[in-house]
């Protein structure tokens, strides 16, 4: 594929993000994610990678605009060559300089590439996905992911300070976890080692569903059984009471 497009998978109006950002979000999903999350629902997509220019990239973003999406929530921006996606999201920026451009991370991208979006970038859903080694490994597919996530949390924390819940428009970061099956108790934990400032907000969904590979997996192809569903809400009951923002979904 040439080096000078944009590799784009999908992008339209979204209702299903996090709820706090309004609905609809102006989605655009780029190709390649370098994790390899078991149980990742882009990886049951069937759609071929689109090569996009920044000029058609701009374009698209500005059409959800003009629908009515009230930001723009990037996904997979890793795959995509650093300073093609920094032209594209300066011209968005250029020409709708009040909309909010939002990355949601998977935790695993390089911090090079936090810091080349950092200039265009207002919001980070951050979405944390396990936390012990063997998890990292053999559910994502990268063993330093841990690492990898509390960089990228200490980077964002820095730059955009944390979401502080009372803006009318998306800033600062916030984090995005779905309690996995077997899981359901050790969260809290994991969290309080990412952001042991207890400042950044979770956005918590119990609603897991298995996709791709997961399906096949004799734990992730399951989904949460009504105890796990309790055992996690009473992790997010003891974060809140140490004065934690969580949210439940």
């Amino acid at each position: 594929m040439s080096s000078n497009r944009l590799l784009g998978r999908s992008w339209g109006l979204n209702r299903g993000e996090e709820s706090f950002l309004g609905v609809p979000v102006g989605m655009i999903t780029l190709a390649g994610c370098s994790a390899a999350c078991l149980f990742c629902y882009l990886a049951a997509a069937e759609a071929h990678p689109v090569a996009l220019d920044p000029s058609a990239f701009v374009a698209i973003a500005q059409d959800l605009a003009r629908r009515g999406a009230t930001c723009l929530y990037l996904v997979n921006p890793e795959v995509s060559c650093h300073e093609l996606l920094g032209e594209a999201l300066a011209a968005v920026r250029r020409l709708e300089p009040e909309w909010p451009i939002v990355l949601k991370l998977g935790g695993h991208e390089p911090l090079a590439l936090a810091r080349a979006l950092r200039p265009w970038t207002d919001a980070v859903s951050l979405d944390v996905k396990v936390f012990g080694p063997a998890d990292a490994a053999t559910v994502v597919g990268c063993p330093d992911y841990a690492e990898r996530v509390r960089a990228l949390a200490d980077f964002w924390r820095t730059e955009l300070g944390p979401w502080p819940g009372d803006r009318p428009t998306p800033q600062g970061v916030w984090f995005r976890h779905v309690v996995l099956p077997e899981r359901a108790h050790g969260w809290g934990d994991g969290l309080r080692a990412v952001d042991p400032t207890g400042r950044v907000p979770v956005w918590v969904t119990l609603h897991y569903r298995p996709f791709g590979r997961a399906r096949q997996h004799p734990v992730l192809g399951r989904r949460l059984e009504a105890a796990e569903r309790q055992a996690a809400v009473e992790v997010a009951r003891g974060l809140q009471r140490e004065g934690r923002t969580v949210w439940l979904a």
